[in-house]
């Protein structure tokens, strides 16, 4: 019993630790050009509610704006991997790793993004406007809120660093099943 407690413990400290930055990353300044970033990684905590279901959840995401790659994945409140949606471009690969599930198609497909390219949504809330994506910004609080009918995403950037990683296309296991499309 007293191993079983000191594991749910360690677990626990885990999954609220912050991520310290890797050895080719630097704290992203406030306002840096994107031009002088090849990715950004950032720690979030994210709120996604649509009509009467919320769910909330700390996520990172990578974003290299030069080719337009995305990478975001969702964790569990003990810090295992949830989710990971990558797109390139408008192509995107969504695994839920709980209901052990995949997708693969268009992000107009996604309501989610509600029609922007996923590079400007993830751009978009962490602080870099885009023309194509309605969301309010505090750079103050480094607060995002995107809108849409009772859909709603709020996402509070703990950390961003400007990085040297590439968000990477998954692999999917061949135990997945063929999914329809993720809702929000």
């Amino acid at each position: 019993m007293k191993r079983a407690v000191s594991l749910c413990a360690l677990l626990l400290i885990a999954a609220c630790r912050s991520t310290a930055p890797n050895a080719n990353e630097t704290a992203l300044a406030p306002g840096q050009a994107l031009d002088t970033i090849r990715t950004i990684r950032a720690l979030m905590r994210v709120k996604a509610t649509n009509g009467e279901r919320t769910d909330t959840f700390r996520a990172q995401l990578l974003v290299e704006p030069a080719t337009q790659r995305v990478e975001l994945t969702a964790y569990t409140p003990v810090g295992t991997t949830a989710m990971t949606l990558y797109a390139d471009g408008d192509r995107v690969t969504y695994l839920d790793h709980v209901n052990r599930i995949a997708w693969q198609g268009s992000a107009q497909s996604l309501d989610f993004f509600a029609g922007a390219a996923p590079a400007s949504w993830a751009l978009a809330i962490l602080g870099y406007p885009r023309s194509d994506v309605a969301v309010t910004y505090d750079a103050a609080t480094k607060h995002a809120t995107i809108s849409r009918g009772a859909e709603r995403v709020e996402a509070t950037t703990l950390e961003a660093y400007s990085s040297d990683a590439t968000p990477r296309a998954p692999s999917i296991p061949r135990d997945y099943q063929q999914g329809v499309a993720p809702k929000l």
